[in-house]
């Protein structure tokens, strides 16, 4: 075999061994030559000829497959904090009382809260589909809770609604306090819907116990 000849198996051999050798390098390997992402293309140090070529290849497939499985995983992972991303509106017209809920949301996650002392300054700015939950007390100066909510629901049937009294949560006791709100019969439905005190809050509260209201509601 000429010297020519024998110089092209050499080179052919040292390809093939190289082309194995760099098969079996784990992806992220201590033998990686590092890449950076620059402009979106994937660029190397300078390396060993063919090898660099080869490696250069390999960590390309392997961002692919990382990015591939990332995807992935995200699209099957549970939406746990899909309530937190829920818009709440707050009225009460004591300030005191909106600070305290709204800080004590916020600190527990939800942080688009927004509250209003006066309830015709909240139904004024009320636009359908921003809010999921409406806290509102239930004696309030101007307008009552009850006809407040009544109001809103007119613009947004959608939302939800706790009352938050310091009254006792009585069928009773709320109907002699608010008769208008009763004709329909909407005290006792209130009352009577699922959870602990239907859709009444009493004040005080603690405010673990209120956390735990809202996050049940949302979700």
């Amino acid at each position: 075999m000429s010297p020519n000849n024998n110089l092209i198996v050499a080179v052919i051999v040292t390809i093939a061994i190289g082309i194995i050798f760099f098969e079996m390098v784990p992806e992220k390997s201590m033998w990686s030559i590092p890449v950076k992402q620059q402009q979106g293309h994937v660029i190397t140090v300078l390396g060993f000829g063919i090898y660099s070529v080869l490696l250069m290849h390999k960590q390309e497939e392997a961002i692919r497959n990382d990015r591939t499985t990332t995807t992935e995983e995200q699209k099957h992972l549970p939406n746990q904090q899909s309530h937190k991303r829920a818009r709440i509106l707050i009225v009460d017209d004591d300030p005191d009382m909106t600070l305290t809920f709204s800080t004590v949301l916020k600190n527990n996650g939800f942080k688009e809260v927004d509250v209003y002392n006066d309830p015709l300054l909240a139904l004024q700015n009320l636009k359908s589909g921003i809010y999921r939950l409406l806290i509102t007390d239930l004696a309030m100066p101007k307008m009552d809770g009850f006809e407040l909510s009544q109001r809103i629901k007119k613009i947004d049937g959608k939302i939800r609604v706790f009352f938050v009294t310091a009254f006792k949560v009585n069928y009773e006791v709320l109907r002699g306090l608010f008769p208008s709100a009763d004709d329909n019969g909407e005290i006792a439905t209130l009352l009577g819907e699922p959870g602990e005190g239907g859709r009444f809050i009493q004040k005080p509260i603690e405010m673990q116990d209120f956390v735990k209201r809202v996050k049940a509601e949302l979700q």
